[in-house]
């Protein structure tokens, strides 16, 4: 699923639901206050008819007032009354026709027995049981809602006629609640349809909302694809930026690739690095580079031949990157007064020579690092050191060594020139020898007399060997060609 779709339906949940909850708290508030003013009107029928009751009872006291004092008699006497007053009785029916809420209205005594009722079928019958309308009042919206709209039945308000702190009589409002769910069905309806656009309207607003939320990914995806995807690699970027491919998946591509690409130049830097401290390391000319604020970024190692004792008296060599300009150069130095005076000016400085305290003659160099054409400003600043002694001992190995080779270079050529020579001599001396050896050979095995001959295959010829035994007793031969 797209992330699009995702935000749209959870944008869409989240706004039904809270148009949901608002809609039951403004039905459930609506319902309240309805079930307030039904109960508030049909309690002023209430009293009006107990006023009226209780006229009723107090003209007949004043008429005719009961002989016996029972129970019995009592209640015959109060039913007597109230039956033969026709005008309670049209006040009673006349509220029963014309409110739109009220089922029946009727009087009972303290036992609830009917004395008096609009309903005919109800009277000298107990009062059957029912809800008070004030308990519903007083309720929660679910309790309300279960009462109102749930099965049929009848809630009740009641008024007591109190004799000697005891109920006497009491008169019954029933009110029905068919009746009140008829009365609410208009705004109920109005009230769901509300509901309903605002759902719609949620819809609408959750795209709309999905695509603001987007928009930025997408730029930052767009950015990102600008960045990691070479101008003419135009088949994976139409690829990437495809109808079918999801804005959140598209970022992860371009920064995955974005990662790729940091971690080779990341390797590619630190083999620069470590090349860039081989050559520092090496050098004998001290190299600084300042940042625009004068902050170390970069020192050499022969740094520390020209570098005194530092201001805080520590190690020359600790910590000198990251250190600001005042805190590497003591200010009461040759070479500290020259430096700093050079970065206050603000110019270049080229191969100027200085006399340290120890008489050694430095020379520095100060060359400004612009930010390019656009304007940035100054980046940095780079700080040469250079030792004339140690340039000139260097110049003067480079003599010294060019010197001994160009004797060697000589050496070798007369002693090639003399060897020639020298060698045709040895070759002719052994030639020499070996004829006067033979020769000598020769005379002394003829003085000797003895000889002794046989044939042998010398040298791929074949040549006659005589051997002798010469004057000091050993054995030689010599081999003479046989022609």
């Amino acid at each position: 699923m797209r992330l699009k779709t995702k935000l749209v339906l959870s944008i869409t949940a989240l706004m039904f639901a809270i148009v949901l909850l608002l809609s039951s708290l403004y039905v459930g508030e609506l319902l309240r206050q309805r079930i307030e003013q039904t109960a508030a009107t049909n309690d002023v029928l209430a009293h009006e008819v107990m006023l009226m009751t209780r006229q009723a009872v107090e003209a007949g006291l004043r008429t005719h007032p009961p002989v016996d004092k029972t129970d019995v008699a009592l209640r015959a006497w109060v039913t007597d009354v109230l039956r033969s007053q026709t005008a309670l009785s049209d006040v009673m029916n006349a509220i029963v026709r014309y409110s739109p809420t009220v089922q029946d209205v009727s009087v009972t005594d303290a036992y609830g027995m009917t004395l008096l009722s609009t309903d005919p079928d109800a009277l000298n019958q107990r009062a059957p049981f029912r809800t008070s309308l004030s308990t519903v009042e007083n309720g929660g919206m679910a309790f309300q809602t279960h009462e109102v709209f749930g099965k049929p039945r009848v809630l009740d308000i009641a008024q007591s006629l109190e004799l000697s702190g005891r109920p006497f009589l009491i008169v019954h409002v029933g009110v029905r609640s068919t009746f009140l769910k008829n009365s609410y069905a208009p705004w109920l309806r109005a009230a769901i349809l509300f509901a309903l656009l605002a759902g719609l309207a949620s819809v609408v607003a959750a795209g709309v909302m999905a695509n603001s939320v987007l928009l930025p990914i997408e730029q930052i995806g767009a950015r990102l694809e600008s960045l990691t995807l070479p101008p003419s690699d135009e088949s994976a970027r139409k690829l990437e930026t495809g109808s079918g491919t999801d804005a959140m998946v598209r970022v992860t591509r371009s920064l995955e690739r974005l990662g790729e690409q940091m971690r080779t130049q990341e390797a590619g830097y630190t083999a620069l690095q470590s090349n860039l401290n081989q050559m520092l390391d090496t050098l004998r000319d001290g190299v600084l580079l300042f940042t625009a604020d004068r902050r170390a970024v970069m020192v050499s190692d022969a740094v520390a031949n020209f570098l005194g004792e530092p201001p805080d008296g520590g190690d020359p060599l600790k910590d000198l990157v990251g250190r600001r300009l005042e805190e590497i150069f003591a200010p009461d130095s040759v070479l500290g007064r020259a430096v700093l005076a050079a970065f206050a000016e603000g110019g270049q400085v080229s191969a100027e020579e200085l006399t340290l305290e120890t008489g050694r003659q430095v020379q520095f160099s100060l060359d400004r690092i612009d930010g390019g054409l656009d304007g940035g400003g100054e980046m940095g600043t780079l700080l040469t050191l250079r030792d004339m002694e140690s340039a000139a001992q260097l110049g003067q190995e480079l003599e010294v060594s060019r010197r001994l080779a160009a004797i060697g270079r000589l050496t070798a050529g007369v002693g090639h020139e003399v060897k020639n020579p020298i060698n045709a001599m040895v070759v002719h001396l052994e030639l020499l020898r070996g004829k006067l050896r033979r020769a000598g050979l020769r005379r002394s095995a003829e003085r000797s007399g003895t000889w002794i001959f046989w044939r042998a295959r010398c040298r791929g010829w074949t040549e006659w060997c005589r051997r002798w035994r010469t004057f000091r007793g050993r054995w030689s031969c010599i081999c003479e060609r046989k022609i």
